[in-house]
């Protein structure tokens, strides 16, 4: 598995690299849909958000996380999906 790992996520030479720096900025848009701005690094402050999002708002979060999780997690990070991956146990049952 480690030479599988280095193959698949060394850094610039990984097989996943370049897409994994790419796709991680996904769910960080939807940050700054909600939020109405690219968080900063210290945006986790109580108060909720600013205003209500709207349909739209809530429709394009969920397009950008279901291909985050089908090109990113699934594909590349997992190797399975989601459910499947749930299932696996490790040690004794």
């Amino acid at each position: 598995m480690y030479d599988e790992a280095c193959r698949r996520f060394t850094a610039y030479t990984g097989t996943a690299y370049q897409k994994g720096v790419v796709l991680s900025a996904k769910p960080v848009e939807v940050y700054a849909l909600f939020g109405g701005q690219w968080p900063h690094s210290s945006f986790m402050v109580p108060g909720g958000v600013a205003s209500a999002p709207s349909l739209a708002d809530v429709t394009r979060a969920m397009a950008i996380l279901n291909h985050w999780k089908d090109n990113w997690l699934e594909k590349e990070w997992l190797g399975c999906s989601v459910e499947r991956w749930m299932q696996i146990r490790v040690g004794p049952t």
